[in-house]
């Protein structure tokens, strides 16, 4: 064996180590034991259709639903949700014409992320919110 090619060995060796100390803490996927994942679907709830471009957030973490053609529109996928029970925040506000604004229907409970696993969610949008009963 040369010089050169135990020396590529050796940098093999060390890469290898090195990509398992950088997973070592984390679930099978490489994300974090101690955080999930939440998916979904933004929908407006007159027309059932998704809505894309949405912001939705969680836990720090942020995204915007999908919106070009081809794509589901309306979906979303937040990853690195540390755990815990979060209210989802979604936002669509248009400066310009703010009768197009949208608002989340407000969930009656909050969404529990388990580490290591993935919740589905829907989430409904209207144009204005139905009076708080209380």
């Amino acid at each position: 064996m040369t010089s050169i090619s135990r020396s590529a060995g050796l940098i093999c060796i060390t890469l290898v180590v090195a990509a398992a100390l950088v997973v070592a803490g984390c679930g099978g996927d490489g994300v974090p034991a101690d955080m999930g994942t939440i998916t979904g679907t933004v929908i407006h709830a007159d027309t059932g259709a998704g809505l894309g471009d949405i912001r939705v957030s969680a836990g720090g973490v942020e995204t915007r639903t999908a919106h070009r053609p081809g794509d589901r529109v309306g979906t979303f996928r937040l990853e690195r949700v540390p755990e815990g029970s979060y209210t989802l925040n979604t936002t669509l506000k248009v400066e310009a014409d703010p009768e197009r604004n949208l608002h989340a229907v407000p969930s009656p409970d909050p969404v529990t992320v388990v580490p290591g696993e993935t919740i589905e969610i829907r989430i409904l949008m209207v144009h204005e919110l139905p009076p708080d009963p209380n």
